[in-house]
């Protein structure tokens, strides 16, 4: 699930405040609504049952929510991992995704505790920028098959490939 992290300020200003609990709740209810279809999505565009994107949503709510975050954090499911499933199940299988998955938390875990997150505030938002279009571009263009109510070849340069062909001329 996602959820912004840092909270609501109660009186006196500090998060987390006896009286902010409802305003938490509500919240997290909102946002719940919001990111569940979005893992739902996220799940069936990487080709796993959608049952997997329920779950994680659902397991990811509860860690997220457990875990003080910053006015900075915001959490939840992007729709550019879709790209990264898809190639590890394509890769290792569904059975592993998972494994993989909790070797990726622990990971970042760990990193947080050394306080090695900084580091990453040295990549250059342009190289962000351009990993985020190198996923949305191939996503783009592998939509216009099924508006065009034609199969998609296959991989994201056959997709941009054959777009001519997906759109005959009249």
């Amino acid at each position: 699930m996602g959820r912004v992290a840092g909270g609501a300020k109660g009186a006196g200003g500090k998060a987390g405040a006896k009286g902010d609990l409802a305003t938490d709740i509500t919240a997290s209810f909102v946002v719940f609504l919001v990111a569940l279809p979005l893992c739902i999505g996220v799940a069936v565009a990487s080709g796993v049952p959608a049952e997997l994107g329920i779950i994680s949503g659902v397991i990811g709510g509860l860690v997220v929510g457990a875990v003080r975050g910053s006015t900075l954090q915001v959490s939840g499911p992007a729709a550019g991992l879709a790209a990264l499933v898809a190639e590890t199940v394509a890769e290792v299988g569904v059975a592993m995704l998972g494994v993989i998955v909790l070797f990726a938390g622990v990971l970042q875990i760990i990193l947080g505790l050394v306080k090695l997150g900084r580091m990453f505030q040295a990549i250059s938002v342009a190289v962000v920028q351009g990993m985020l279009a190198g996923i949305g571009v191939p996503l783009m263009f592998s939509q216009a098959y099924p508006m065009a109510d034609a199969k998609a070849p296959g991989t994201a340069l056959e997709n941009m490939a054959g777009i001519p062909v997906c759109w005959p001329a009249s």
